[in-house]
């Protein structure tokens, strides 16, 4: 008897999940350029053609495994952020950023692997470098709409708060990262913490110096920061000088000492 569209259908999901799990281990463990497809295949359980027949490449593969997880995120909080509100919605994207960095370290170790390998293919270092500008281009507009509703700091721009999120994020897979390496750094922090560096305060506001620094991809190479301007404060009222006279010391009266000759010229 034929197999149902539907169970063809959920046999190919299947396989492409045993592959992306497959090679998400071992890019982890050897990083994309010393892994090969006949390596995947071979963690999938699953021929060599079967691979190419689900995805051209291991390039390929390896942007699936970055766009399933990002999309994985940010349907969660924004089907939480219409049922929930944002406040929890944030509050769930920063406890999936913290358990994938330290309940999951594959993760942590592959992405870390994209970021810091030199030999990493061009197109995939675009394709990461994309992905990141559209994430940043997201959460910042995540967070315009939590300034809105008064869950985070609405004196520091929206972009700003993305981009110190982001920061964080990567940071804790780096360490997550160096911690399976058997280096010890600093602990992964808590999901309350990263909240209370976001909630609102009573502060002078920041302006930035430079706008629509997120209008457009980044370029390849270091960009430069915008700067960031904080808004004058008040001047401090003068303190009223002291009324009481100052002691003066009298001049000395003895005669000055003339001027010693060092060879001849005073």
């Amino acid at each position: 008897m034929p197999r149902s569209p539907s169970t063809n259908r959920d046999i190919r999901d299947s396989r492409r999940a045993d592959i992306l799990k497959a090679a998400t281990k071992l890019f982890a463990r050897r990083g994309l350029t010393d892994t090969k497809i006949g390596d995947i295949a071979s963690e999938a359980g699953l021929s060599h053609g079967l691979v190419y027949h689900y995805f051209p490449s291991k390039e390929a593969i390896f942007e699936a495994i970055l766009e399933d997880k990002r999309e994985a995120a940010w349907g969660d909080a924004e089907r939480t952020e219409r049922e929930l509100g944002i406040e929890t919605a944030m509050r769930l994207l920063l406890t999936r950023a913290v358990t994938d960095a330290s309940e999951r370290p594959e993760t942590s170790l592959m992405i870390t692997q994209a970021l810091l390998n030199d030999a990493m293919p061009l197109r995939v270092r675009k394709n990461l470098a994309e992905g990141a500008h559209q994430a940043l281009l997201r959460s910042t507009k995540f967070f315009e709409r939590a300034q809105e509703a008064g869950v985070v700091d609405a004196s520091i721009p929206a972009s700003e708060l993305a981009a110190l999120t982001f920061c964080i994020v990567r940071g804790m897979f780096v360490s997550c990262a160096a911690m399976q390496r058997g280096t010890r750094v600093i602990p992964v922090p808590r999901v309350e913490t990263i909240l209370a560096l976001l909630a609102p305060r009573d502060r002078p506001p920041i302006v930035l110096a430079q706008q629509g620094e997120l209008s457009s991809p980044p370029r390849t190479g270091v960009r430069a920061r915008p700067s960031v301007v904080r808004a004058k404060r008040a001047p401090k009222s003068a303190s009223p000088k002291s009324s009481s006279p100052k002691s003066s010391s009298p001049k000395s009266s003895s005669p000055k000492s003339p001027s010693t000759r060092v060879g001849g010229v005073s």
